[in-house]
């Protein structure tokens, strides 16, 4: 990089920024009004718990309601059913005293919608500084920078009062410090436990990345271990897990005090994989009336019986389970809802030949993956939806961005004709499934 591009590069990247912001700014303020669709989903039951924080009453909730009628009256309990850091989160912003309709600031879910804006703009320069670092290049990162600051489905979540563009951001973030530990000239120990703090922050917010800590500290004990030696690669991991359990354990204590389990996260998971998985849900999320039998266990004893009854019916159907897990797998990767997600069907199909280049040539950093792959074989187990499949984004475009900043827009040679013609041919069926959406997700649904 030439001495006098420096401040071109850093120019286009704040407008980049800039841009990123006011599309997601100007979607939100034309959403804010409606309170349903702010609230759509999970929304309502965050709110209860950030309004109970913000108020005082701590982590507590109506037992195995949704609602934000939090002066009801109702019997509030301790509860851990939903992750806490987003409740924790909003009420601290809610409590900023911003309201943008007059009366108690701590009300406003408006000043928490705003601020997920400017986070998630925030998220555009970590995918910048995440593909960069990952996939070789100034080129690649800002490719894949682009990509995630004009994906409208990625834009349409910062309007929702859910934990999305927190998890977004932290778990970008993340990843991010992990590529910075590897670097050879970084002291790689204190960016290890700062990358497993945050990535417990991540845990913190949605429960996925629970089981992929492991994961990476494998793949941070092979990075490192090459240049840095085997001990200091030990050290390294050793102090990422360490980080990222001491961040976990104040709130799982609170919940061995309160509930009387070491509830790590949330206890959610039972009541997901259970309903996404019984004899009549053909794995889609299907809730069931509570049997009487279950009607007067507690929090902790109700996801244990969620566990126990989804074991018993993949034992004595096996094949059955097996179909729920295929279905959640395309239910995963689906792209019609109704519109078809033309954004991640030109990442995808950039992703692909750029994973497989990059595996064929010098590349080595195989933690993009393995995330994807693991989060799959998730929602093949609990839930596969695309919401899920949105906050791996980041590591599809690390690969998208390899193949667009080494073979379709490299900084020294000239782009291959061929690989030019892929991608025009990319765009050209994204393109014409975007006209005809509708026939061919008839089509898909009738199979």
């Amino acid at each position: 990089m030439s001495g006098g591009s420096m401040p071109r590069k850093t120019a286009i990247l704040a407008g980049l920024f800039l841009v990123s912001l006011l599309l997601r700014l100007l979607w939100v303020l034309q959403i804010l009004p409606d309170r349903q669709r702010v609230m759509g989903g999970d929304g309502e039951d965050y709110y209860e718990l950030a309004m109970n924080v913000a108020r005082g009453r701590g982590m507590v909730a109506r037992p195995l309601t949704t609602g934000a009628d939090t002066d009801s009256g109702a019997r509030l309990v301790a509860t851990a059913r939903r992750p806490p850091l987003y409740p924790l989160f909003a009420a601290a912003v809610m409590s900023l005293g911003v309201p943008f309709l007059g009366g108690r600031a701590y009300e406003h879910y408006e000043t928490v919608v705003v601020f997920q804006a400017v986070l998630d703009a925030c998220t555009t320069l970590l995918v910048f500084a995440l593909a960069r670092e990952w996939a070789g290049g100034w080129r690649a990162g800002l490719a894949a920078a682009a990509a995630y600051a004009l994906n409208f489905y990625v834009i349409q979540f910062v309007s929702e009062f859910m934990t999305e563009a927190l998890f977004f951001f932290l778990q970008t973030l993340g990843l991010l410090l992990l590529a910075w530990t590897v670097r050879a000239e970084s002291p790689c120990a204190t960016r290890a436990a700062l990358a497993g703090a945050v990535l417990g922050l991540a845990t913190l917010a949605r429960p996925v990345p629970l089981l992929f800590a492991p994961l990476a500290a494998a793949w941070l004990f092979l990075s490192l271990r090459g240049w840095a030696g085997a001990r200091r690669a030990t050290l390294a991991a050793v102090l990422f897990l360490l980080a990222f359990a001491l961040t976990l354990l104040p709130w799982s204590a609170r919940n061995r005090a309160v509930l009387g389990k070491w509830v790590p996260v949330s206890t959610i998971g039972g009541q997901t994989l259970y309903y996404s998985s019984h004899e009549t849900s053909g794995g889609r999320w299907t809730p069931l009336p509570l049997p009487p039998e279950a009607q007067n266990l507690s929090e902790v004893e109700l996801e244990a019986y969620y566990y126990r009854k989804t074991w018993e019916f993949m034992s004595a159907h096996p094949a059955a389970a097996l179909r729920n897990a295929v279905f959640k797998f395309f239910q995963f990767y689906y792209v019609f809802y109704p519109e078809y997600d033309f954004f991640f069907g030109i990442t995808f199909f950039l992703a692909v030949p750029g994973a497989w280049l990059y595996f064929r040539g010098d590349g080595r950093n195989w933690l993009p993956l393995g995330l994807i792959v693991y989060s799959t074989l998730l929602g093949m187990v609990f839930l596969g939806i695309p919401r899920y499949r949105a906050p791996l984004l980041p590591c599809f475009l690390v690969y998208a961005g390899y193949y667009a900043g080494s073979f379709l827009w490299p900084e020294i040679e000239k782009p291959d004709g061929r690989h030019l013609l892929y991608a025009a041919a990319v765009l050209a069926a994204n393109g014409l499934l975007v006209v005809f959406a509708e026939p061919v997700r008839a089509l898909l649904k009738s199979l």
